[in-house]
Order: structure tokens, then sequence, then C-alpha cells
């Protein structure tokens, strides 16, 4: 019985042994010939994504695949005076903030939606949200967009065209956050340094 119960014992430890190196074998990394790339980076400034998702029409999703790119950003003085003409009644920036107006190009492609339509709307339900936020904007981005004459909130797209647009926010100055875009049941991030 003595002589059973070590070979149980020998074996179970043999067994044990060969599980946990091999546990650690799989678990070390290889090493990488490259470095692998962020997975939630934004999209270069200047670069288009395409993306499929879906629009509500009538009630009913419909699918759609569109893309996007930011084609320009003002900031500063700049937005500032762009924001300007629009609005001659817009406070200057306290200190330490900055306006920021983002030109975004929106294409769509095709889909099932008689056109795109790029409305403001924060909504739970993921095909009827569509906005463009800031993580860092302090001020309320469809007040400060509603008063550009180009505002992206009014653009409606017939498939196979393209619209331009333009958002605005007040933000730390110098901050680097990307620009969000949430619509169509996708989340994109696009970076604003060129």
């Amino acid at each position: 019985m003595k002589k059973w119960c070590m070979i149980l014992t020998i074996t179970l430890g043999i067994l044990l042994c060969a599980c946990q190196q091999k546990t650690v074998q799989e678990t070390t990394p290889a090493p990488e010939t490259e470095p692998a790339e962020e997975p939630d980076a934004p999209v270069p400034y200047g670069e288009t994504v395409t993306f499929s998702g879906y629009q509500l029409q009538d009630g009913v999703p419909a699918a759609i695949t569109a893309s996007m790119k930011i084609d320009g950003v003002l900031r500063g003085e700049e937005a500032y005076a762009a924001l300007l003409e629009s609005d001659p009644q817009l406070a200057p920036p306290e200190e330490g903030k900055e306006y920021i107006v983002v030109t975004v190009q929106v294409s769509y492609e095709e889909g099932e939606a008689d056109e795109l339509q790029m409305y403001e709307n924060i909504a739970s339900l993921p095909s009827a949200s569509r906005y463009f936020a800031m993580s860092g904007s302090y001020e309320n981005a469809e007040n400060l967009t509603a008063s550009l004459p180009d505002s992206i909130y009014n653009c409606v797209i017939k498939a196979g065209e393209s619209a331009e647009g333009r958002a605005a926010f007040l933000h730390g100055t110098g901050e680097n956050e990307p620009l969000i875009f949430a619509g169509f049941e996708q989340v994109l991030r696009f970076s604003l340094a060129s």
C-alpha cells in the first residue's frame, strides 16, 4: 500500500510540474518584432476612416456605410475669430481656456437609408445617437456649434455624396484630447494634432 501511495504521489507531482511549466510557457509572450499599435489609438489627423452601422429610418434600423475625416482645426484666436463672425456677442474664453473649431468631412458611401442625417442627438439608443464631443470641453458644444453657419449638425447627405461641416468647443488651452464621434452604433476617436 505504501508503495502505491508513493507511486501515486510521484506521478501527481510530475503531472503538476508539467502543467505548471506549460502554463508558464503559454503565458510568456513571444518577443515582438514590431511595437504593437495601441488598440484605442485615435484616427490620425487627415486620415479617412470608413465604418458600417445603422441609422433609424421611420423607427427601423437601416444599414449604412459612411466615411469620415478631420479636414481642419482652428484653435485659440483663429477659432474665436471664426465664431465671432457668426455670434458677435460671444464672450472671449476665460483664462486657461480656448475655443476650437473642427471641420469634419462626412461621406455616405452606401446603405439602406434614404440619406445620412447628421443632426445632434445624445440618446441611449446607439442607432439614434449622433454627436461630437471632446473629453475636456467645459461648455455645451451644441450652443457653440449651432452658431456656425456650416454646422455639422445641419448636414443631410444622400448616398454617394459628401458634405463638410464644423463643430465648436471650449476646452483647456493646449489640451490635445481627441474628437469623439458617437453615432450609427459607432464610437470613433480622431486626433486633432497635425
